[in-house]
């Protein structure tokens, strides 16, 4: 067999073995479509203290919309139980058993497990992502910070509900099947996903080695999503919008009203937007906290009225975009 024969040859199997693999792979990598990408547009993570309309802010999504008030969260006294296009789920606590555990000291325990809690969180959202309970055009987790604390439970084999000792590897399996939850939401074919999460202060870095804790205390602080440890920022990377709940008064006097922050500013950090890099530079560092504003300004709607005016010089206040936009139209 000469050269020729053996390239052929060579150039034959390593065909036949990449196809082999292509066929078999099931995950393959493919050219998005341009509406793949809007759709990864509408994941949206709200991060914010409790009282700042989160939940309140979420539902002004499109409808039909069903939203999971995780177990533990306690924010579901805004979500409307009269409105057709909402439709909730509202996890219903068994009471609570007294057990008596090694130190003969007598604890409250949660009668269901916490991997019972999951499998049944899991097998709901994959009922509402499938259509099961009808047309689903929103999905709203609401309160993942509480769910995150069922899966380091189970991690723990019950530890961390019944106050016992935590170890590191218990974080790291929680922290993996908490994002496979979140990218098993995320990459389903509901148009709008959104999420809301307690935020917390989080150190700007880590505890450098041979570093006292008298001089890692005055390291700088900012709000990030209330997650222990790198699960606080990794979490960012999983949303092409992340923004932070606040209350702020629009002009002196006013009453204080909902907004979103789209960047990085203040007290918060653990928020910003992946977008063209042309919309992006218009985009406002506040918007009222509505999903259909936000949605056009992702669309680049803002871009016809060119590069958003800062504040109104004396307002006191934060300018709305309707503001800006009348005011521009007006000049």
């Amino acid at each position: 067999m000469n050269i020729g024969d053996i390239d052929a040859a060579f150039i034959k199997h390593f065909h036949g073995t990449v196809y082999k693999l292509l066929k078999e792979s099931t995950m393959p990598f493919v050219t998005p479509k341009p509406e793949d990408v809007m759709i990864r547009k509408r994941r949206i993570l709200i991060s914010g203290s409790t009282g700042m309309r989160k939940t309140t802010a979420a539902l002004t999504a499109p409808k039909p919309l069903h939203i999971m008030s995780y177990p533990g969260e306690k924010g579901y006294d805004t979500i409307p139980l009269d409105n057709p296009g909402i439709k909730p789920y509202i996890w219903e606590y068994e009471p609570m058993e007294v057990e008596v555990n090694e130190a003969g000291v007598e604890i409250l325990k949660n009668k269901t497990s916490s991997s019972k809690v999951l499998q049944q969180v899991r097998m709901e959202t994959n009922k509402i992502l499938s259509g099961v309970y009808g047309p689903c055009t929103t999905f709203v987790g609401d309160g993942l910070h509480k769910l995150y604390q069922y899966f380091l439970d189970k991690a723990a084999g019950g530890l961390y509900f019944t106050g016992g000792e935590i170890e590191g590897k218990h974080y790291g399996v929680a922290g993996i099947e908490f994002m496979e939850y979140i990218n098993t939401v995320c990459h389903s074919n509901v148009p709008v996903v959104i999420f809301t999460i307690w935020d917390a202060d989080e150190k700007d870095r880590p505890l450098k080695p041979g570093e006292q804790q008298s001089t890692y205390k005055f390291v700088d602080v900012h709000k990030f999503p209330d997650l222990p440890g790198k699960l606080a920022k990794r979490i960012l990377g999983e949303f092409s919008v992340t923004c932070g709940a606040v209350l702020k008064s629009p002009k002196p006097g006013v009453p204080l009203e909902a907004y979103w922050q789209l960047s990085p500013g203040g007290d918060i950090h653990g928020v910003g937007v992946k977008i063209d890099a042309a919309i992006a530079k218009q985009l406002p560092q506040f918007i009222p906290a509505n999903y259909d504003l936000l949605a056009n300004l992702l669309m680049g709607a803002e871009l016809e009225a060119q590069a958003l005016a800062p504040p109104v010089s004396g307002s006191g206040g934060v300018q709305t975009l309707a503001e800006k936009l009348a005011a521009k139209k007006g000049g």
